[in-house]
């Protein structure tokens, strides 16, 4: 962006057309040219002219203007020179900070592929603009003439296709196809990460040798091995050639090796993605966050190979990184409590057991284990086995949201068991810390009392029966003595 201006020499002058090709254009964005002076050049010098009738007239002559303007004779045409005490940078942001003309010289052109060209393009300085900043570069037409945009600036990206709960950077999913920035899962369950950045070949004016993410599991998460791909665009970069992946514990690092690529595109986007598993040590809020940096270099210098070299690659300021992104896992418990009859303290019921289902009938069992740092059961892995929840009191612990159903396998001694499963409900808004606000209560009755065997209830059959027999016996024996003295 940095130029020099040439005061007017002896040495004869051409003019003529060249081209401008602006490269690691931003497709969709819009690219214009403003020609600022009239230019010839012969053997390495320039010679800057602008008439009272062009656009910029009135913005170079004006006092605050960093150049000074010569009348050529008696001419509208002036020669143009830097003021002495003007630098480039003095220059480059006078220009930026100048209203444009309405109407540019060489015309809008929207950018459909990372290249923009003008051919026959009259010799001058010009001025490149995009709609992502007003200023590309200023440049010297002289023949052929390519320049890079280096508005670009590294940083996160929406996934495509976007989503309503979708944000840039990183997303989560329970199932692999709806992301958000929150998801929901239960202990074991395998949970889907994507991260999606811009990763230009340019950061501004220096060229990015290697962008970095570095991304933490909370101890609730297990990142599974090998699990991890990167795409640029729609092509599947390799490993370890493209990029390298290191895993230290909870922490994966992720290495883009954007300078050893072979036609890195220059308006690229990433995406990461890979899964974990949602182990026995999480807790209601687990989280994923991931940090974006990079190394780079200046593209004039060759940017050495080593830490040692003068030109190495250095990480780039702080307020150039964006912040990291994050997002949540929650899962989900309840506390279950026995009652007889009906709700209260004096209530309180032990002797029950249990087994949780996911439907109301048939459906799966979820087994549980009993986690004595969570100090209750919590929803078993595939590799352990399954035990029945004693009850009393009892917490569970490892659920996503949904309903869940409580079979009763076992009541207390002297009470009916359940008839059929009962439901629990696990939302977040029905939920605090991850668990229930509520107590999850089941409620079991006595039984009605039927007669015992030598109870009261058959005595009293034995007792009328003896009573019957006698009288039937005294009937008898008076009949006969009856019968007998009418003989």
């Amino acid at each position: 962006m940095l130029f020099t201006i040439l005061a007017l020499s002896t040495v004869a002058f051409a003019a003529g057309s060249g081209s401008i090709t602006v490269e690691n254009a931003t497709i969709g964005e819009d690219y214009a040219g403003y020609r600022i002076f009239d230019a010839t050049y012969a053997d390495g010098a320039v010679s800057y002219t602008i008439k009272t009738t062009d656009p910029w007239y009135s913005l170079v002559s004006a006092s605050s203007s960093p150049f000074t303007l010569t009348q050529v004779g008696a001419t509208n045409t002036y020669n143009v020179s830097r003021k002495s005490a003007a630098s480039d940078s003095d220059i480059i942001a006078w220009l930026k900070a100048q209203t444009l003309p309405s109407t540019p010289s060489l015309a809008n052109i929207t950018a459909t592929t990372t290249n923009v060209s003008w051919s026959n393009v009259p010799y001058g300085y010009y001025l490149i603009t995009s709609s992502l900043d007003s200023l590309v570069t200023v440049t010297n037409v002289n023949k052929n003439v390519t320049i890079i945009d280096k508005n670009q600036n590294p940083g996160w990206e929406d996934p495509d296709p976007e989503d309503p709960n979708t944000e840039q950077g990183k997303n989560v999913s329970s199932d692999g196809t709806t992301y958000g920035k929150t998801n929901t899962s239960s202990i074991g369950d395998t949970v889907y990460f994507k991260i999606n950045a811009f990763v230009p070949k340019y950061n501004k004016d220096m060229q990015v040798y290697q962008y970095i993410f570095t991304d933490t599991l909370d101890p609730g998460l297990t990142y599974n091995a090998n699990s991890l791909s990167l795409k640029i665009g729609n092509t599947t970069m390799v490993s370890p050639g493209d990029y390298t992946v290191s895993v230290n514990g909870q922490v994966i690092t992720v290495t883009l090796k954007v300078y050893d690529i072979t036609n890195y595109p220059t308006d690229a986007k990433m995406e990461i993605n890979f899964t974990a598993m949602v182990n026995e040590d999480a807790v209601y809020d687990n989280k994923n966050t991931v940090s974006m940096t990079w190394k780079e270099f200046d593209p004039t210098e060759d940017p050495g190979e080593n830490p040692g070299d003068p030109n190495y690659p250095t990480d780039p300021g702080t307020g150039d990184t964006p912040p990291d992104s994050k997002t949540d896992t929650y899962v989900y418990g309840f506390n279950l409590q026995k009652y007889a009859g009906s709700i209260s303290e004096a209530n309180k019921l032990t002797g029950a057991e249990f087994k949780l289902y996911d439907a109301l009938t048939g459906g799966n069992e979820i087994p549980v284990v009993w986690d004595a740092t969570l100090g209750g059961y919590r929803v078993a892995l595939s590799t352990e086995t399954g035990v029945a929840i004693p009850a009393g009191t009892a917490k569970i612990f490892g659920l996503a949201a949904g309903t869940y159903y409580l079979e009763e396998t076992k009541a207390p001694d002297g009470y009916n068991p359940l008839t059929a499963r009962q439901a629990v409900e696990i939302s977040a808004g029905n939920s605090t810390s991850g668990y229930l606000t509520n107590e999850v209560a089941v409620i079991n009755l006595t039984g009605t009392v039927l007669p015992e065997t030598g109870g009261i209830g058959t005595t009293i059959f034995y007792v009328v029966g003896s009573l019957l027999m006698g009288g039937a016996v005294i009937l008898m024996v008076t009949r006969k003595r009856m019968s007998a003295g009418r003989n």
